[in-house]
């Protein structure tokens, strides 16, 4: 498989275990559980890379979940050179918007890129993120440990 079937593999392990997680109820039956899972939509997922013929891959996989931005010009700081770009004031600003992004989700699915990593270690700690390369069931868990969810069970 394709590091970014890897990858897509592992968000979808984490999507699925964040939809039981935050529509489980402690008193519920496997039954209940799985009929809310089914019942509910599944979260949705953000791409970011700076590749977006990577983007275009992963959402292809699902377009009903996953969403990226389009047409963003994203300048590597450390490597790119400026005058390669149309507009380096807006690309350097798509970087720290999409960084944003990340770090602001509910959780993350990161690789072993400075950029990524980041996201992945900023904002409130602990922190529900796994590496794509380390998505086991036990790292997903944990991951999901460290999140409290703000879903609303509707009530008849």
């Amino acid at each position: 498989s394709t590091v970014i079937q890897q990858f897509y593999k592992c968000a979808q392990r984490l999507q699925l275990g964040l939809q039981q997680h935050c529509y489980h109820a402690p008193s519920s039956t496997t039954n209940t559980t799985a009929a809310n899972a089914s019942t509910n939509p599944l979260p949705r997922m953000y791409i970011a890379s700076d590749n977006p013929k990577t983007k275009e891959e992963f959402v292809s996989y699902d377009p009903s979940t996953i969403q990226m931005v389009q047409d963003l010009e994203i300048i590597h700081i450390d490597r790119s050179h400026w005058h390669d770009f149309d507009d380096p004031e807006e690309a350097s600003m798509d970087v720290w918007a999409e960084l944003k992004v990340l770090v602001d989700a509910t959780c993350l699915v990161y690789s072993r890129s400075g950029y990524s990593e980041i996201g992945a270690w900023v904002g409130s700690l602990p922190r529900c993120a796994v590496r794509f390369d380390e998505c086991g069931l036990s790292q997903v868990q944990r991951a999901l440990d460290h999140i409290g969810c703000t879903v609303q069970e509707e009530t008849s």
